[in-house]
């Protein structure tokens, strides 16, 4: 099968194990955002020589591709899916988080306008568009669309994360 189908055209979309959504539809735009913060993450990937964070860069991007084939998902698709955003997940990111707080020297200023330098800016941009993407899984759950519930905290956590990655990236300059 060739990679155009021809069925979008039609302005709907499949769900991994059956139904149809229309292509405005609140998961369509949850799975664009969590597609632009895997493709941000490779580009910041490609700015970055630090092994340790290339592969906890690669984790998120694989996190982020579980959490949109989950939101992608018919109620039977979600049963077929091998690995899915769950309280391990949570943990594994809460942990990074811990690890860079405790690398962050100067904790009392913060909040910083990026540009300082473009490893440091793009993963700020990285964290922009997982916020927008947090706030579309929010919605999800809110109207019913999804039930996982670690999908909204991962997402709220991940920001955070990119921000601290962002922060030490900045103090590296």
């Amino acid at each position: 099968m060739g990679i155009t189908t021809r069925r979008g055209d039609k302005l709907t979309t499949d769900l991994y194990q059956g139904g149809k959504i229309p292509k405005s539809d609140l998961r369509c735009q949850a799975c664009g955002s969590g597609d632009e913060v895997i493709s941000f993450l490779g580009f910041s990937l490609s700015l970055i020589n630090d092994r340790k964070l290339k592969s906890i860069i690669t984790a998120l991007q694989k996190d982020i591709f579980a959490a949109n084939a989950e939101i992608m998902s018919s109620s039977s698709g979600l049963k077929r899916l091998k690995v899915r955003v769950n309280s391990r997940s949570v943990k594994r990111i809460e942990r990074y988080i811990r690890d860079f707080e405790g690398k962050i020297k100067n904790k009392h200023n913060c909040f910083f306008l990026p540009g300082d330098n473009t490893a440091s800016a793009s993963f700020n941009i990285c964290r922009a568009v997982a916020r927008r993407a947090e706030l579309e899984v929010v919605r999800l759950a809110e109207s019913g669309l999804i039930e996982n519930r670690y999908l909204v905290i991962y997402y709220n956590r991940l920001s955070d994360l990119l921000y601290l990655i962002s922060l030490k990236l900045k103090e590296k300059a």
